[in-house]
C-alpha cells in the first residue's frame, strides 16, 4: 500500500459517542448509507475493526468508520473503542489512511474514487505524484483517468447518483456535464428509463446535439419537443420498441432527406420480395449511386430461379427510379 502508518500513529481508545463530530466529512470517502446490516452485526459480535478518528478542536472527527459509528449510534452504545490519530499526523496522511482504509475493504466504486483523488488533490498539485499515491492507494495511477475523476467529482449530484446506479458511464457522465444543467440530467432520466446502450446514448446525444446547433435552439428545447416528448411518455413499457422510435425520430429531424430515401427503400424491397439467397443494399446514407447486389445459390436451379428475381428487379419501376434522386 501507499500509506504506511502503525501504532504510532494512533492510540486505542475509549471514546464517547458524544465527543464525535459525524457532521464533519472532511474526510468521508464511502458513498454507502445502508447500516441496519452492519448495525445486527456489531450487536452479535461487537466492531471487529476500530474507527479511526482525529482530534479537531475540542471534539473527535472521523477519519474512517462513519458508518459504524452511526450504526453504533443506533444502537443506543454510549462508548466504543476507536483508534485516534495523533496531533502530529497531517491532514495529507489522514487522507492517505482514509483512502487506504475504505480501499482494503473492497474495490472503490467510480463516485468514491473521484472523492478519493479530489482529498489528494488538495495537497498533491502534481499530476505526475499524485498519480503515483494514488496508484499506491489502489485507486488508478493514470494521469487521464484522474483527470476524469477530478471532473467526475465536480459534476451536480444528480449526475453522480445516475454514476452510482451505473445507469451513466464516466465517459459519458461527463459529456452531459459539459452541457446545461437542465439539459444534461435531462438525458441522463430519459437514460434511466430506456436503460439502454452506451453506443445508443452517444448516438442520441449527438443526433440532439446536432439538431440543436442547425435550428440555432438549445438541447432542452428539442428534447422538449412535442413529437419527441410523445414518444418519451409513452406508456408502452417495452423500452427497446421506445428507444428504436426516439433514435427514429431524432434521425428524421436531423436527416429528413436521407430518412424519406430509407422509407422508400424499405417499401421497394418490400415490393420486390426477394427472398432468401439476394440482398439489394444501397449506399451509405444514399450518398452515392453504386449499390450492391449479392446472389447466394448452391445448384443451378437455384441459380436459374435467382434470374428469373433478377430480371423482376431489373423492370421494377421503383428500382429504374432509385438512380433518379
Amino acid at each position: 500500500m501507499g500509506v504506511k502508518y502503525s501504532s504510532m500513529h494512533f492510540k486505542e481508545k475509549n471514546i464517547e459517542l458524544a465527543c464525535i463530530d459525524s457532521e464533519d466529512k472532511t474526510f468521508c470517502i464511502t458513498t454507502r448509507t445502508e447500516i441496519d446490516p452492519l448495525a445486527a452485526s456489531i450487536q452479535e459480535i461487537g466492531l471487529i475493526t476500530l474507527p479511526i478518528l482525529k482530534e479537531k478542536g475540542v471534539k473527535l472527527i472521523v477519519v474512517s468508520g462513519f458508518r459504524r459509528i452511526k450504526a453504533c449510534k443506533l444502537l443506543g452504545l454510549v462508548h466504543i473503542k476507536a483508534r485516534v490519530l495523533s496531533s502530529e499526523v497531517t491532514d495529507l496522511t489522514s487522507i492517505k489512511i482514509a483512502v487506504a482504509e475504505n480501499a482494503l475493504q473492497r474495490p472503490l466504486d467510480l463516485i468514491e474514487q473521484a472523492r478519493a483523488v479530489h482529498l489528494l488533490g488538495k495537497y498533491i498539485e502534481d499530476d505526475t505524484a499524485a498519480a503515483k499515491i494514488a496508484s499506491g492507494l489502489c485507486l488508478p495511477g493514470n494521469q487521464s483517468i484522474i483527470k476524469k475523476l477530478k471532473d467526475l467529482y465536480n459534476l451536480s449530484s444528480s449526475l453522480q447518483e445516475y454514476v452510482l446506479n451505473k445507469t451513466l458511464s464516466l465517459t459519458i457522465a461527463l459529456e452531459l456535464g459539459a452541457l446545461d444543467n437542465h439539459a444534461g440530467v435531462a438525458f441522463a432520466d430519459l437514460f434511466d428509463e430506456l436503460k439502454t446502450s452506451l453506443n445508443k446514448q452517444k448516438e442520441i446525444i449527438s443526433l440532439t446535439k446536432e439538431i440543436a446547433l442547425r435550428d440555432d435552439s438549445s438541447i432542452l428545447e428539442v428534447l422538449q419537443e412535442n413529437g419527441l416528448n410523445k414518444i418519451i411518455n409513452s406508456k408502452d413499457p417495452d423500452r427497446a420498441k421506445k428507444t428504436a422510435e426516439i433514435r427514429s425520430y431524432l434521425k428524421q429531424r436531423r436527416f429528413p432527406v436521407i430518412t424519406d430515401y430509407e422509407k422508400n427503400f424499405k417499401k421497394l424491397i418490400k415490393v420486390l420480395r426477394l427472398g432468401n439467397g439476394i440482398k439489394l443494399v444501397p449506399p451509405k446514407n444514399f450518398e452515392g449511386k453504386i449499390y450492391k447486389l449479392t446472389i447466394d445459390f448452391k445448384s443451378h436451379a437455384e441459380l436459374e430461379k435467382r434470374q428469373s428475381i433478377l430480371n423482376r428487379i431489373i423492370n421494377e419501376k421503383g428500382v429504374k427510379s432509385m438512380f433518379d434522386h
